[in-house]
């Protein structure tokens, strides 16, 4: 159940609106989530997240409590100026005490706090910012920045980092990396050299590691009633679930010495007769990226 309630003030030259949010959420009685084991950084990051039914911040990434989740968002816009500004801060509290997993002596009563940003600092050119702040450790769990130009739909460049320290959640089992710290930065772009033909790269860094775990590149091209373009991707990929062929529990697969990072480098066509259907993938859907959008 989620109550809002937006509070706008308009003038000549500025709207500015107030959105205060409070949604409960209901767990049934012995609920178990069967879905624990997906690598929860693959969730998009941003202040919408925490209000999800199932995917939360911190130690509530999947919900197995009865909780009440709070947030506050304050957004300012003005034509006259160009200008764009939002604050977003979200936090849920629960309604039975939760153990930190960290360390099970530490009793807690809510998430960490979320904060999003995001500013039009002039022109096309935006900055968005996200923070996760966990107040029983004093600790900044995650943090995440990104610039971008944008001037269409096929214009534009991206650059955003993402900084996640050592989870803590014992259902959190992101396998080969378990003791890593998230540290990835990435590169997207989308350019057109004529009319007809949109060049698009997407280049993400691990800086743990010190490798690139995810390159893609191609080129597109569009006429009055065709569209069809060719990409190439390097990536390494996890599989998370591949245990499940010869391993009863996940655990038994990484002491069995099971390794689910696998190398992949494909070569994709795709094509649209425009209005009648499309074959193959969007290309702001394989630029996009979820852990770091």
């Amino acid at each position: 159940m989620k109550y809002s309630v937006f509070l706008d003030k308009v003038n000549n030259i500025q709207v500015s609106s107030l959105i205060p949010v409070i949604k409960y959420v209901f767990v049934e009685d012995n609920y178990k989530n069967q879905t624990n084991l997906i690598d929860s950084r693959i969730i998009s990051l941003d202040y919408s997240t925490i209000f999800q039914r199932g995917r939360f911040v911190g130690l509530d990434r999947f919900s197995e409590n009865n909780k009440i989740i709070v947030g506050l968002e304050r957004v300012s816009s003005s034509l006259a100026k160009d200008s764009f500004n939002s604050v977003s801060l979200g936090k849920a509290f629960y309604l039975k005490d939760r153990t930190y997993y960290e360390d099970s002596s530490t009793i807690r009563n809510s998430s960490p706090l979320v904060a999003e940003f995001k500013t039009k600092l002039r022109g096309n050119i935006w900055s968005k910012s996200l923070f996760e702040w966990d107040n029983e450790s004093k600790k900044l769990n995650l943090a995440s920045f990104g610039f971008s130009y944008q001037k269409n739909d096929l214009k534009r460049i991206e650059f955003r980092s993402i900084y996640r320290r050592q989870d803590p959640n014992k259902a959190y089992i992101p396998w080969v990396d378990k003791d890593m710290k998230t540290n990835h930065s990435e590169l997207v772009t989308q350019w057109p050299l004529s009319k007809s033909i949109n060049i698009f790269a997407r280049w993400q860094k691990d800086h743990e590691s010190n490798k690139s775990n995810d390159i893609l590149f191609g080129f597109e091209y569009s006429n009055c009633c065709l569209k069809w373009g060719l990409m190439n991707r390097k990536w390494i990929e996890e599989d998370y679930f591949s245990w499940k062929n010869n391993y009863t529990s996940s655990f038994q697969a990484l002491s069995e010495g099971l390794d689910p990072s696998i190398e992949r480098s494909r070569t994709y066509v795709f094509f649209e007769l425009k209005n009648i259907g499309r074959l193959g993938k969007e290309i702001s859907k394989a630029l996009s990226s979820t852990k770091l959008e």
